[in-house]
């Protein structure tokens, strides 16, 4: 079993979160540019690179939610408040 998540794990995994989603917008907005003949198309090594880190948060948020699963249904966090 893993050590319990501490806030600053939290924090982490949020601001990935964050960060992630933001790329994802840029992906999307330059996906319709491309469509529309304003820009060219994400490269395919960008859209691997995007793919790779969406399925490592993918496998964080899950183990997150498998440890709160098998606590009482709440994060799972050491030296913060409930």
């Amino acid at each position: 079993m893993s050590e319990p998540r501490t806030w600053h794990d939290e924090n982490v995994l949020h601001a990935a979160l964050s960060a992630i989603n933001a790329d994802i917008g840029r992906y999307i907005l330059r996906a319709l540019d491309a469509d529309a003949g304003r820009k060219e198309p994400t490269p395919p090594s960008d859209e691997r690179d995007l793919g790779r880190r969406l399925r490592l948060l993918g496998d964080a948020l899950t183990r997150r939610a498998d440890e709160r699963d098998a606590a009482t249904g709440h994060p799972v966090l050491e030296g913060g408040a409930p």
